[in-house]
């Protein structure tokens, strides 16, 4: 994606966040934002974004993030 247009990229990016936090609950979305925020270079470990782990959240998380990439393109 970094050879988008910046536009382009952006409202990729928007497009992306908005749709994957959409179908998630108020416990799966700090597991995407961590996700979606190391994707771009974002130093996420010292966000304290997640408290403790949660493997169900964290496949939640990444099944969303996942569907959204599909629907953003």
């Amino acid at each position: 994606n970094r050879s988008m247009q910046p536009e382009k990229r952006t409202a990729y990016c928007e497009c992306g966040y908005d749709k994957t936090m959409a179908g998630l609950s108020d416990e799966e979305k700090p597991f995407a934002r961590f996700y979606l925020l190391e994707q771009v270079g974002v130093d996420v470990q010292s966000r304290n974004l997640i408290s403790e782990p949660n493997m169900q959240a964290m496949v939640k998380a990444s099944e969303a993030i996942g569907k959204a990439a599909a629907r953003c393109k």
